[in-house]
């Protein structure tokens, strides 16, 4: 039974909130003046305090800051009719005065919610284990260095998961101390002790001395753990201290770590506050630049809590971004916490950087930041910091069964019954196009059916899992042919192959999610037999790494975000793989470079006006002209790139037509006096030709600058056709 007392000037709603907290089996007073509450908080001593922020005499706040310097602080229930905003800034201002708050109570309000509020109120066993739990030590710089000496620290691994998915990612790795008649001792104390004497260097040399070994033989053994778990994307974070940034020889000893270790640089996330980033700006850009060259993943750790926060997402060449928990851990209760969620989410993924949260502790805010593709999260909901040995049980708790996880998997992607989306329609259409199949699929294995994501050849959306050929792709995990499905054991009684639509050739290839879990298969279709080559497995392979490279990439972060389509480093990726594709199988490749060309503007006020509705309506010309195109990407403000792969050269050319005749009929049709021309640039690469995007670009560049000496040479021969005089 609690002692509940209201201060409130409204009579009615004090004889409400009575009645609703005496039903609820607790003791309850209300008074109507702060002088009265002050004096009845003193004599009374209520475990809760309700206070109107509006009230006759005074303001709750005053009232609130004239009771934090009691001794036994009641716990605090904020109410009010004002803004909700009011009511969370009032609640961040009691806390911050002492007071734990249980809550804000926004009227008209529910019982329950009262009732709920309440219920969060420590108990008093609870209230008496803490009060007789050990007090925080003080720790003196000697005992900070025998700790170091009798190796009195250890370090804790904190699980990080991929927030569509829920598998698996990484770790933080975690700093703690325990000393014999001391007890833990928190973080907050021996690291600031650290740095005040010194000692910050010799605790992150321990850390790295720990943590990375550690990991390295966890990363080695992970298919012992789970075959679900997908060693290729786990990441280590450390935590390095502003002090550190200028002193090299730390980060030297990581590198040789990480090389000892067998550990790869990108493997390994550092983590800097804020403050830490500005301590020393020039020290930090050199430092954390180098790193970066290195290969190192940089994150900002407790993002929004710094006084310059989007000056150093800008300047400095950070990875990664976690948001303070201090806003995820307010996120279910309240509205502010959840707009500036969102708001650094889709301001850190149009930077290019991946989002991480901390703090979660419930499963409401796991939910809203899914909801809003955050990357990966992190929090006592998720796991507690664990010991190694305690890490390895926690894994195997965390790994469904396989079906399960497979399927869990899958709908985590949110991408069943969705609408087409070009990103796998192209790959397929390339697929189709160099095997020359009349059917070929993205097919997503679902709990008792067959779904396709992207199609060509097959009439239907979907078909029965019983039965269906693409189910031997999941079996076999990996590249499935059958050269002649007549003279296959597992093959020949099927239904498709015994009846139509009477197919003789089947390839498939496992399609995985994130997590390494296989959710569906890259099929083709024939109805003729066919010999397999190498180089259809190999192919095949590529094609389908090419769509699981598609299903792990957030797709926030790989479009630009005025055209929507493939950015720069998007483009780069995956013009990587067709290259290599190309090479491997000797395909020849076509690239298509159009720019638009502004001239100087009379006004710049209405060019700025009018200069990002010229470039989306050219993105919007360039993807109806070349919608067979394998690959369209915005890689510079005012430069697109159209890259095909065994495509008809006179296809090609029709696009370019239709482009330039589009082109020319929206410019008769524009409302602005923006003066601006198209110039199209072609490439065409010979089978294996090129090896890498950077000979892609000089090659690209070289035929630019022949196309214009070629333009200033015929204007220079019709010049000198000119007759005297004429």
């Amino acid at each position: 039974m609690l002692k509940v007392l209201v201060l409130d000037d409204d009579a009615d709603n004090c004889l409400t909130l009575e009645h609703i907290i005496r039903f609820a089996g607790h003791q309850v007073q209300s008074v109507y003046d702060s002088s009265s509450f002050l004096s009845l908080v003193s004599s009374w001593r209520p475990q809760v305090v309700i206070v109107d922020l509006l009230l006759g005499d005074t303001d709750g706040i005053t009232v609130l800051t004239d009771l934090a310097p009691s001794i036994n602080k009641p716990d605090v229930i904020v109410l009010s009719g004002a803004h909700q905003r009011l009511l969370e800034a009032a609640s961040r201002s009691a806390s911050s005065h002492g007071f734990k708050v249980l809550g804000t109570l926004a009227k008209p309000f529910t019982p329950e919610t009262l009732r709920q509020l309440l219920g969060k109120h420590t108990t008093a066993a609870q209230l008496n284990q803490r009060i007789h739990q050990p007090q925080k030590a003080v720790l003196s710089v000697a005992e900070l260095e025998r700790a170091f000496e009798l190796q009195n620290f250890y370090l804790v691994y904190q699980p990080k998961i991929d927030c569509r998915t829920s598998s698996l990612v990484g770790f933080e790795a975690l700093c703690r101390l325990n000393l014999p008649g001391l007890g833990e001792i928190s973080p907050e104390q021996f690291i600031p002790l650290c740095e005040q004497h010194g000692l910050i260097d010799r605790l992150t040399q321990f850390v790295i001395n720990t943590a990375v070994p550690w990991f390295a033989g966890f990363v080695s053994s992970a298919g012992q753990h789970s075959q679900n778990l997908n060693n290729k994307v786990l990441k280590l974070a450390i935590n390095i201290s502003a002090l550190s940034i200028a002193h090299s020889d730390i980060f030297s000893y990581l590198i040789a770590q990480c090389a000892r270790c067998n550990v790869e640089p990108g493997n390994i996330i550092l983590e800097l506050t804020e403050t830490a980033a500005m301590s020393d700006p020039i020290a930090s850009l050199d430092t954390l630049t180098r790193l970066r060259l290195y290969g190192f993943q940089l994150s900002i750790d407790d993002f929004g809590t710094g006084y310059s926060s989007i000056l150093q997402l800008v300047r400095l060449p950070f990875s990664e971004l976690k948001i303070d928990k201090n806003f995820v851990g307010t996120a279910a209760e309240s509205k502010e916490s959840r707009l500036v969620i969102s708001s650094v989410i889709d301001m850190a993924h149009a930077l290019g950087l991946s989002v991480t949260a901390e703090g979660i502790e419930d499963r409401q805010t796991l939910a809203f930041l899914q909801k809003k593709h955050c990357d990966s999260a992190q929090g006592f909901y998720i796991a507690r910091p664990l010991t190694p040995s305690q890490v390895e049980d926690w894994v195997v708790r965390h790994q469904d069964d396989k079906e399960l996880a497979r399927l869990k998997a899958l709908r985590a992607l949110d991408i069943l019954d969705s609408a087409p989306e070009e990103r796998f329609d192209r790959i397929i259409r390339l697929t189709q196009r160099i095997f020359a199949v009349p059917v070929c699929t993205l097919s997503l294995v679902d709990q008792h059916r067959i779904w396709y994501k992207s199609k060509i050849g097959m009439k239907h959306n979907e078909i029965e899992r019983n039965g269906a050929l693409c189910e031997l792709a999941i079996r076999h995990s990996g590249s499935f042919f059958v050269a002649d499905t007549l003279f296959n054991t597992e093959t020949n009684q099927n239904n498709m192959v015994i009846g139509k639509p009477f197919v003789r050739f089947y390839a498939g290839h496992a399609i995985k999610a994130p997590n390494g879990v296989v959710i569906g298969s890259l099929c083709m279709l024939d109805f003729d037999p066919r010999p397999v080559t190498n180089f259809d497995a190999e192919a095949l392979q590529d094609l389908a790494t090419m769509l699981e490279d598609e299903l792990t990439r957030n797709s926030k972060m790989t479009l630009d975000p005025l055209t929507q389509l493939k950015n720069r480093a998007s483009f780069d990726n995956r013009a990587l793989s067709l290259l290599k594709l190309c090479q491997n199988h000797q395909l020849h490749m076509q690239l298509v470079n159009i720019k638009v060309h502004f001239d100087s503007p009379e006004h710049a006020d209405i060019f700025n006006l009018y200069y990002d509705r010229i470039i989306r309506e050219t993105a919007k010309l360039i993807k109806k002209s070349f919608a067979g195109a394998d690959l369209i990407a915005r890689v510079e403000e005012n430069s697109f790139i159209i890259l095909h792969v065994a495509q008809d050269a006179e296809l090609i050319e029709m696009a370019i037509t239709a482009f330039f005749n589009l082109a020319a009929a929206e410019q008769d049709k524009k409302q602005h006096n923006i003066p601006f021309s198209y110039a199209a640039t072609e490439l065409d690469c010979k089978m294996g030709e090129l090896s890498s995007i950077q000979q892609l670009y000089m090659k690209l560049d070289l035929a630019q600058q022949r196309a214009v000496k070629y333009t200033e040479k015929q204007a220079a021969v019709n010049a000198s056709q000119v007759a005297p005089g004429q």
